[in-house]
């Protein structure tokens, strides 16, 4: 399997015209047009760019040549062909485009008009920008001899996930495993006495399920603008949207949660902690709609509106559930991430593969690991983190903070707590030793299988990277060693993020999860530093040119399409083809 072609390293204004674009004249240049026909152009091709393919060489070529002056089209295309670099749009240099127009541009005046050619020129023009920007945080972030400065930037630089993905998760955690008996026995254990719709009610003033019964309506009213063709930017006018059970009240509460005014976004650009222009958008994550005109809020980035489903009301339930809401919190993840696994964790194909939720020692109830994934020549064994790396951390400003914080949240390892790769190395040289396993009544003996894969499943999207991946092997080896346990049926860790799981289950309905897990640990064994280490990566090149199945995730969306019929009670503007 090679490396992809160079997709990510994007083309600058300089090198395909000659002549860098200073700051002065990036303004100036945008300052000729209306903010908000900026907002809505550049709210229309972040949503293009939400699709998975936006870095693959033909949808950037199409793109080119849809937002580019045919002169300049040429001359782009002509670089991005010589150098095999075809990365010219991409949601960090909108950033750049929406932050600056909502500080250089006006609202009122003699503007000139937006043509849709002019857009490739204005995001070339801020890529120079980007580039001098990156030049002076990053450095020699990247270098490949230093592991934790290469996994620093790969954090700073990560991408999120399809956004209906996240609209299923929150769907998941939010309304599904909140009935879960061990959710609710982990409220009781934390002293939480009323539901969480009730908590959320007294402090924000509309239930949580009410909640999110009208941001995923919002979600499904602007991904309709996404999939239209070609893609259009929906404003949405507060007085006048939804036509089903959504009352006024509860409208202006959830506007009032997630939208910002547009005049306003330069004191949240200047008054907000940030650590970093281009990597840390943390103040529109909390905030996602912009309210362009009085009670007219438009999405400028859908896929960040999808991820608030999850992030928002994170925090959101942080607020009214206090100090115990991080224990809370990793026990709904777990449901969540059972469900998952459950959905291949069959009979397949001639290979039986079962799962078991609750692993524990025999003699003692202490839990062995979070989740068994027992097949017929392998078992992997799973740990859950659903804890969370902070802006700064994710900001990539201190090398340090952000490996310190990337080994306390899956690799930490002392006598009083161990977590992730610690808690596998403990655990397997105890079974290795002959402590005997129970599961449902069963009793697994882990030694009679050729091969044991760890894997660590992490919430954390911006650390799933090879390189992260690599320090946690290079953690848990030395746990192994330090404890004197043999390892040679030992596989090599693997690390997936939720997206990453989410892939393997749609791919487990074409090969079954034992067959993959071999495959993708056998791979990651044989090319450790390799892009595709990453679960997602792999299954691109393996599954290159397949049809894939619907899977988990699109099932779900059949289920939040038929949840919101039946609470709008069938509301005539409401239509499933909105999720796609």
């Amino acid at each position: 399997m090679q490396n992809p072609p160079n997709s990510g390293t994007y083309l600058t204004y300089r090198e395909v015209n000659g002549a860098s674009t200073s700051f002065p004249e990036f303004v100036n240049f945008i300052g000729a047009y209306r903010r908000s026909d900026l907002v809505m152009c550049f709210s229309t091709l972040m949503g293009e760019l939400s699709d998975q393919r936006s870095f693959g060489v033909e949808f950037q070529i199409k793109l080119v040549h849809r937002y580019c002056q045919p002169k300049l089209a040429e001359a782009t295309l002509d670089l991005a062909k010589s150098q095999q670099r075809w990365a010219v749009f991409h949601r960090r240099a909108l950033w750049i485009v929406l932050q600056f127009a909502a500080i250089a541009c006006k609202e009122d005046g003699n503007f000139k008009e937006l043509e849709l050619p002019e857009v490739g020129e204005i995001c070339l023009r801020a890529n120079d920008l980007l580039y001098a920007i990156e030049s002076k945080q990053m450095g020699s972030l990247t270098a490949a001899d230093d592991q934790g400065k290469a996994a620093t930037a790969f954090v700073a630089h990560a991408e999120m996930s399809c956004p209906l993905n996240w609209v299923v998760r929150a769907f998941s955690c939010w309304h599904e495993c909140l009935s879960d008996p061990r959710v609710t026995k982990k409220m009781k254990q934390c002293g939480i006495k009323s539901s969480l719709d009730e908590l959320f009610l007294d402090a924000h003033g509309i239930s949580l399920s009410r909640y999110l019964l009208v941001c995923i309506s919002l979600f499904s009213t602007f991904n309709r603008g996404v999939l239209a063709q070609p893609s259009k930017s929906t404003l949405v006018r507060g007085k006048t949207w939804s036509g089903g059970s959504i009352s006024h009240e509860e409208k202006e509460k959830v506007f009032g949660l997630i939208s910002m005014d547009a005049i306003e976004v330069p004191s949240v650009l200047f008054g907000s902690p940030r650590q970093s222009w281009v990597f840390d958008i943390s103040p529109f994550a909390s905030r996602p709609l912009w309210e362009l005109q009085p009670g007219h809020y438009v999405c400028p980035d859908i896929l960040l509106f999808a991820v608030s489903l999850m992030d928002r009301t994170y925090f959101l339930l942080e607020q009214v559930v206090g100090s115990h809401w991080g224990n809370l919190f990793g026990e709904i993840f777990e449901s969540h991430i059972h469900s998952v696994i459950k959905s291949f964790g069959v009979d397949s194909s001639g290979f039986r593969s079962t799962y078991f939720d609750k692993v524990c020692f025999e003699e003692s109830e202490d839990e062995f690991c979070d989740g068994l994934l027992v097949c017929e020549n392998l078992v992997a064994v799973c740990e859950f983190k659903g804890s969370r790396l902070t802006t700064r951390h994710k900001s990539g400003v201190s090398i340090p903070s952000t490996v310190d914080a990337i080994k306390k949240a899956v690799a930490y390892d002392s006598k009083k707590a161990r977590k992730g790769v610690a808690q596998i190395a403990e655990n397997l040289t105890e079974a290795f030793k002959g402590r005997k396993l129970v599961a449902s009544g069963k009793q697994i003996d882990i030694r009679s299988k050729p091969l044991v894969i760890p894997v660590v499943v992490w919430f954390e999207e911006y650390a799933g990277n090879p390189i992260v991946r690599e320090m946690l092997q290079a953690e848990f080896d030395a746990m192994l060693k330090e404890r004197g346990t043999d390892g040679a049926s030992v596989g090599p860790v693997l690390l997936f993020t939720t997206f990453d799981l989410e892939v393997f289950e749609q791919c487990a309905r074409i090969e079954p999860a034992e067959v993959l897990l071999c495959e993708f640990a056998q791979f990651v064994l044989n090319n450790p530093g390799h892009i595709c280490t990453l679960f997602r990566s792999f299954a691109h090149y393996r599954f290159s040119g397949q049809q894939m199945l619907l899977g988990r995730v699109g099932e779900k969306l059949t289920q939040i399409k038929d949840w919101l019929d039946e609470e709008h009670n069938k509301r005539v503007d409401f239509s499933p083809a909105e999720f796609g």
